[in-house]
């Protein structure tokens, strides 16, 4: 008897080490279901709208949350990072793509109507859009243009969002 009680508590010891580590440097995918579109993390003090049928992954190291969209058949799918790097830490971590004219910089919004600060990098690789929302940052990353789903996924998502 002491044996099985003593091997059952060794299990739930088990059990409960496993789920110890809640701060992982990795990021981690959230599942997501088609009836939910409600994103909210406490522990980072986001909330937001998106996309049921775009994907949520968590960076516990960053403290940030990246929402992908899914890729449309005549492009690429785009990644919107919640919170992001101001424009100036962006700008003094590409000043030399920006300098030798390898990354061009401008005022420009992915999205027409908006009344956000933005701004738009483009590089060979595609494009990088920093908005600024209440003193905080929203990375959007892509190819050379966003498809219409796409811009009103990003739209749903900044409208919504509460940092």
């Amino acid at each position: 008897m002491k044996k099985l009680l003593l091997v059952t508590a060794s299990i739930f010891l088990l059990m409960g080490c496993s789920q110890i580590n809640n701060n992982a440097s990795v990021d981690k995918p959230v599942t997501d279901q088609a009836s939910e579109s409600t994103y909210q993390n406490k522990k980072f003090n986001i909330s937001f709208n998106y996309p049921s049928n775009w994907t949520i992954k968590e960076n516990d190291a960053k403290k940030s949350v990246t929402v992908q969209s899914n890729r449309p058949s005549n492009g690429s799918e785009i990644m919107v990072t919640v919170p992001a790097e101001s424009f100036k830490e962006y700008e003094n971590k590409m000043s030399e793509l920006i300098a030798s004219g390898q990354m061009s910089v401008e005022n420009s919004s992915p999205i027409e109507g908006t009344s956000y600060a933005t701004k738009k990098y483009g590089h060979e690789g595609g494009l990088y859009y920093l908005i600024e929302i209440n003193g905080k940052y929203v990375g959007i990353e892509g190819e050379m243009y966003l498809t219409q789903d796409q811009k009103e996924g990003l739209k749903e998502i900044l409208n919504s969002l509460s940092l």
